[in-house]
């Protein structure tokens, strides 16, 4: 409960689920086989039950939750003028979601070497153990990019998979 307030309210930018608390063990297999399916259900999920936004709005306004306000403005005048379609319902989900989902592993989960990981593994959770001896900065990883036209208002998105 404490999690959903804080990223509704942009204190969090992270839900983390803990597979040791998932009490059916099939599902708890689930997850540990296909976590990257399950990312995408818990998300849904999360938004499915969380608020848009704090009791009063989000607490701090950034320039994202603007951008999103204006676009929704934009989609109900579009919609007023008679253009019922919606334009990408699973783009409109992928565009709104501020926060991502973290399965963290069980405690007692072996961690693997790093050569140790194959194609197999592809999907699944697991825990690696190793020592950090170079970094570099981080890439941000696009899941959709939207690009709005200032003319007409007409948008395109390109859905990056990674």
């Amino acid at each position: 409960m404490e999690q959903r307030r804080a990223i509704t309210a942009r204190e969090r930018e992270s839900l983390e689920i803990f597979v040791d608390d998932i009490v059916d063990e099939n599902l708890r297999q689930n997850v540990m086989n296909n976590t990257h399916h399950y990312v995408d259900v818990a998300a849904s999920a999360f938004d499915a039950d969380a608020p848009a936004d704090g009791p009063d709005g989000p607490v701090v306004v950034t320039p994202f939750d603007e951008l999103m306000r204006q676009r929704r403005e934009r989609l109900a005048q579009l919609r007023a003028q008679g253009n019922n379609q919606d334009d990408a319902p699973e783009l409109n989900r992928l565009l709104g979601r501020f926060y991502e989902v973290r399965f963290v592993p069980p405690a007692n989960e072996k961690p693997m070497r790093l050569r140790e990981i194959r194609a197999a593994n592809v999907g699944q959770l697991v825990s690696v153990r190793g020592i950090v001896t170079r970094t570099s900065d981080v890439q941000p990883q696009i899941t959709v990019q939207s690009y709005l036209c200032h003319e007409c208002g007409d948008e395109i998105y390109q859905v990056r998979f990674h």
